[in-house]
């Protein structure tokens, strides 16, 4: 049985490569830029082009590193060919031009090689290396199993070396070649290595129109000017490549020409639109000493190079402002006209101050687009609502990048509201701990007024089931019986120090028994805590106090021999012979006694050890430093106190 899926070939709409490369192959323009890219990342640097018109097809031709058919076939069978990975994102010069530096290609997925399609189809390719000389016809096949076919013509031995492309169709391409000339100057004049002629006419900055180019004069000293030469390609081009600061010397190009030369290199920032529109020429011949032996860049200890940079920096930023400001009152108009509201809801001076930052922070910072503008003025504008105002820029002065791609991570996962709330509960239990500690090495500290309100928000260091209790400290049985089941009962003289429950301030911690139809019968769990003062060892004494209060309960029928009972005895120290608990009802009544330092590294457990980690916090440094604490030895943390084990 034949399998229909396998013996069905795979085709192609005919729009297929018009989806795959967009106007690489429908814009001439932009087809004429990927060509002659092309040629640059080829290391050539002489392109020889002839226009398409009425009498005469399209051909570019290259002195570039040339191809091999085995190139030729490996690349053009490869749909989104990926340049950087098989050649690097660098390009070597050939053998033959010595001392020349390496070339950062343009070139990155390899749609750039269809572009020709946009001149003719067929077109004919010659490619020349090593020798060997090769030529090829190219043909667009809609429907056919490939959306292009290419067939070998020819081969012989030749010298040549290069890349060359023979339109067949002869078809106009909607624009002369003197706008051809134009286009090419606005992107590829950054290199005086390089050269473009079309119809035997070399590219210069003459082909760039009048109000695409500005040169002008920047003062470095009395006896040493830059020529700064200013080009507005005017269409915004899809990436920074063909546009940046150039700086040359003696008509040769030093570096790269990107937006990265400057120290500063938020001089404009490379996904801005005008860093793909823009480049800056800077023609610094008298810098010829301080050039680098590869022309890589200039020796940064040199005092003329830093006296210029620092000057055509300047230059660039005033120029950047210049030519921003139209964009910038559309900016500001239409940020005042959205919050048009603030007429009514902010004072006059605080309208106009918001009018002035608004200005300083595009004149400050002319990389921010015009959404980051917006975004950053609405956050002034909320701070001048804000009870605390402007105290938060205090604060994010003095972080660092670093800080701020933390701080943008933690947005990113928590709200404000959810991050203030957790730090909030993080730092009011590490206050407490550390208060604990503090308070509990203290021998004169007083049992009621000093450890009971810490106790009584330490709650949750016993477990989880008591986070949200609760209790009342220091009330005789009587009262906590009446407030913990609402009725009267006449009045013990024996009392817990402290105690929980959860639905009332009392001092017993219970957790309801159910019977079969839902109904609450008694307690099925009950948990007692007795705090001793400082100095006072727990012994036997301290067990039978806690184990009377759990024979009156029962006695009132508050509980039963089958509700299970935790008794918690917490004091600095423990008698002799006293660390194990006191079992009672066939181990349904657990009675321990407990460390103060246990009590504490169990919350410090609980809290993960976040009070040694965040110890540099501000709210612990000043809690540290008002109320210092001692050096404790802590003894080995015992059971879990809920679980009441050892």
């Amino acid at each position: 049985m034949s399998d229909l899926f396998e013996n069905t070939p795979l085709t192609y709409d005919p729009r297929f490569l018009e989806d795959h490369a967009g106007s690489i192959i429908k814009d001439p323009t932009t087809a004429l830029v990927e060509l002659v890219a092309n040629a640059w990342d080829a290391y050539a640097t002489r392109v020889d082009i002839t226009w398409p018109s009425t009498e005469q097809a399209f051909e570019i031709k290259d002195n570039g590193l040339g191809m091999t058919e085995e190139q030729l076939n490996a690349r053009w069978k490869r749909f989104n060919y990926n340049r950087v990975n098989e050649l690097g994102e660098y390009t070597d010069p050939p053998e033959d031009l010595e001392g020349y530096r390496k070339r950062r290609a343009f070139g990155r997925n390899g749609k750039g090689r269809f572009a020709a399609f946009c001149f003719s189809s067929p077109f004919q390719v010659e490619i020349g290396k090593e020798g060997i000389k090769c030529s090829f016809r190219m043909k667009r096949t809609p429907l056919k199993p490939s959306p292009f076919h290419i067939k070998k013509l020819a081969e012989e031995k030749s010298t040549w070396r290069g890349f060359k492309i023979i339109g067949e169709e002869i078809q106009p391409a909607g624009m002369s070649a003197d706008m051809a000339r134009s286009v090419l100057s606005t992107r590829f004049l950054t290199n005086p290595e390089f050269e473009v002629f079309v119809e035997g006419k070399k590219v210069t900055f003459e082909d760039i129109p009048s109000h695409g180019v500005e040169t002008i004069q920047v003062q470095i000293d009395a006896a040493t000017t830059v020529e700064m030469v200013v080009i507005d390609s005017e269409k915004t081009d899809r990436s920074t490549k063909q546009h940046g600061i150039a700086w040359w010397v003696t008509d040769r190009l030093v570096g790269a020409c990107d937006w990265k030369n400057f120290e500063d290199q938020s001089v404009l920032d490379g996904r801005r639109e005008e860093a793909k529109r823009y480049t800056f020429i800077l023609k610094a011949d008298h810098l010829k000493p301080d050039v680098l032996a590869d022309w890589s860049g200039f020796k940064q200890d040199s005092e003329s190079w830093n006296q210029t940079r620092k000057a055509c920096e300047d230059a660039v930023r005033s120029k950047l402002f210049e030519l921003t400001a139209a964009k910038r009152a559309e900016t500001k108009n239409q940020w005042l006209e959205n919050h048009s509201s603030l007429q009514h809801t902010l004072p006059k001076r605080s309208q106009e101050r918001l009018s002035t930052a608004l200005d300083n922070i595009m004149e400050k910072c002319p990389s921010l687009g015009p959404n980051q503008v917006q975004q950053v003025m609405d956050v002034l504008a909320s701070m001048e609502h804000a009870e605390s105002q402007y105290a938060l820029l205090a604060k994010m002065q003095n972080m660092s990048p670093d800080d701020f791609d933390n701080w943008n991570d933690i947005l990113d996962r928590w709200t404000t509201e959810l991050a203030k709330e957790a730090l909030d509960e993080v730092e009011k239990r590490l206050r407490i701990l550390a208060e604990l500690s503090n308070k509990t090495a203290d021998k004169t500290t007083d049992e009621v007024q000093d450890l009971q309100p810490l106790f009584e928000r330490s709650l949750w260091i016993f477990g989880p089931q008591f986070e949200s209790i609760e209790f009342t400290s220091n009330k005789g049985i009587t009262t906590v019986i009446r407030e913990l089941f609402g009725v009267q009962e006449k009045a013990e003289t024996i009392r817990p120090d402290f105690v929980v429950l959860p639905d009332s301030s009392i001092g017993f911690y219970s957790r309801p028994n159910y019977d079969d139809e839902g109904d609450q019968n008694g307690c099925a769990v009950l948990s007692i805590v007795e705090l001793k003062k400082p100095g006072v060892p727990l012994g036997s004494k301290e067990k039978d106090q806690v184990w009377k209060y759990v024979k009156a309960l029962e006695q009132r029928g508050y509980i039963s021999r089958y509700t299970k009972v935790f008794g918690h005895v917490l004091g600095d120290q423990i008698a002799a012979g006293e660390d194990e608990p006191r079992k009672e009802w066939s181990d349904s009544v657990v009675i321990k006694p407990w460390l103060y330092t246990n009590f504490i590294a169990q919350g410090e457990k609980r809290m993960f050890q976040l009070r040694d980690k965040l110890a540099e916090a501000p709210f612990m440094q000043e809690y540290l430093t008002s109320k210092p604490l001692e050096k404790r030895t802590v003894a080995p943390l015992q059971g879990d106190l809920l679980n009441g084990g050892g």
